[in-house]
């Protein structure tokens, strides 16, 4: 994570500006594979928003298939309340839906960040 500004940034949270990374490899069930990623990083906010001061992040595994797992890991700035942490990732979680949506209309089958 890298973040300028030529204003102060503790403790205020900004949702953008922000860069997707994707990968554009193919993926069998690409409706199944965005619900897991949704319902992963739902399950994730909760416990990385509620970590300590120096520890706002969560991990986690799923299963999408019997050889293919999904490993996650969610993160906020520890400066942040938990209030705005928990809402910055329910923010992202949702752009991953809408923006999933968004590209396998572009012809992409997959959306992963």
């Amino acid at each position: 994570m890298l973040r300028f500004s030529n204003q102060s940034i503790f403790s205020i949270l900004q949702e953008s500006p922000g860069l997707f990374i994707w990968n554009t490899q193919n993926v069998s069930d690409p409706s199944g594979f965005n619900q897991l990623l949704a319902d992963t990083m739902d399950s994730l906010a909760t416990p990385a928003a509620s970590g300590q001061s120096r520890m706002k992040f969560a991990t986690g595994e799923a299963n999408f298939t019997r050889f293919q797992t999904l490993y996650s890991l969610v993160q906020c700035t520890p400066d942040l309340s938990s209030s705005d942490c928990n809402r910055c990732l329910e923010v992202l979680s949702v752009l991953f839906q809408i923006t999933a949506v968004e590209r396998k209309r572009e012809g992409f089958d997959l959306a992963v960040v």
